[in-house]
């Protein structure tokens, strides 16, 4: 669990884990958790998402950028 302090700078009860997005050369971050009783994900600055990500929160990157895993 996160310290209150890091969680609360999120507009959410709970983080459960953070997505970051790799826009046309753009990063920005979201926590994804639970709000007033139901999911939701929320935009973060990327300090927030940074010192969640330090505090072990699971994290996951997304990219519009075309990925060849076969090479």
């Amino acid at each position: 669990m996160h310290p209150d302090g890091v969680a609360s700078g999120t507009g959410l009860r709970r983080v459960d884990w953070v997505r970051l997005i790799v826009d046309h050369d753009r990063l920005r971050a979201e926590a994804v958790g639970v709000g007033f009783r139901v999911p939701a994900a929320c935009p973060i600055p990327l300090s927030v998402a940074a010192n969640l990500i330090a505090t072990g929160t699971p994290h996951v990157t997304r990219s519009d950028r075309h990925v060849d895993a076969g090479r």
